[in-house]
């Protein structure tokens, strides 16, 4: 078996400072993840996971249509996904009432908090997000079923205000893998199998130095996972540079690394 594990897409994100600049941007991100597509294809991958904010707010129809289309060429792929504090959920909106085309699983939490794949022995897990905000510690009660064969947890959050997380009980919660999103960083949490995938492109500053990366679960049929992961190139990097006015000018000065 074979999944991807991606999380913090951000789709519709613009900077807002710059209109034009910032519709460059959201293009961007829809062809870096048309390249997430175009992989799981190449690779046959079961499942795509994607552990909250997809939608950098609350998605419209057309938008939900928009990403129901590309998901829709996923040749052999199911997805599976939770809402996050920037796309969360309401009752109101076409998110939850949506009636998706493609093979997509959304795990709201109240009406389905987890979803069985027989054919794959596995199942995954996970809450939505209802309000931005959510304080209370919800994934340290979460625990996999005794009749699971696989058992994957798709997590948002990691700071007070977004779902606290206790590294130590979600270690040992009994998840043979937890798909974290919400840290835009790609690191592992307290061990390898409990990971934040990072966003799928450099939304700041802060993440100039940050390598941008799918992780790719395979699971044998001794139920052993390895770990690898497939680098997202941008169509345009963000870039350090450090020069005075007038050798920018003179497009003379050094482009950081």
């Amino acid at each position: 078996m074979k999944f991807i594990h991606i999380a913090d897409v951000h789709w519709g994100a613009q900077p807002e400072k710059d209109r034009s600049f910032g519709r460059i941007r959201e293009n961007e991100i829809k062809h870096t993840f048309q390249k997430v597509i175009d992989y799981a294809n190449k690779q046959q991958t079961d499942v795509l996971l994607i552990a909250g904010d997809f939608f950098d707010q609350r998605p419209t129809k057309q938008e939900l249509r928009e990403v129901d289309y590309i998901l829709s060429g996923l040749q052999n792929t199911k997805t599976v996904m939770i809402a996050g504090n920037h796309d969360h959920l309401s009752t109101e909106e076409e998110f939850v009432k949506y009636h998706w085309n493609s093979e997509v699983y959304l795990l709201d939490g109240r009406e389905r908090n987890y979803v069985y794949f027989e054919e794959l022995h596995t199942t995954i897990y996970g809450i939505s997000y209802w309000t931005n905000q959510i304080r209370e510690a919800v994934y340290d009660d979460m625990k996999p079923q005794d009749f699971d064969e696989f058992s994957i947890l798709l997590a948002h959050g990691g700071d007070e205000s977004h779902i606290p997380i206790n590294k130590d009980i979600l270690k040992w919660s009994g998840f043979d893998y937890i798909a974290l999103g919400h840290i835009h960083k790609p690191q592992a949490m307290g061990r390898e199998m409990v990971r934040y995938a990072g966003s799928i492109l450099k939304y700041s500053f802060s993440e100039i130095h940050m390598d941008k990366k799918a992780t790719i679960l395979t699971i044998d049929a001794k139920k052993e996972i390895s770990l690898s992961f497939h680098p997202l190139k941008p169509l345009r990097d963000m870039r350090e540079i450090e020069c005075s006015l007038e050798e920018l000018l003179k497009k003379q000065c050094e482009i950081g690394k």
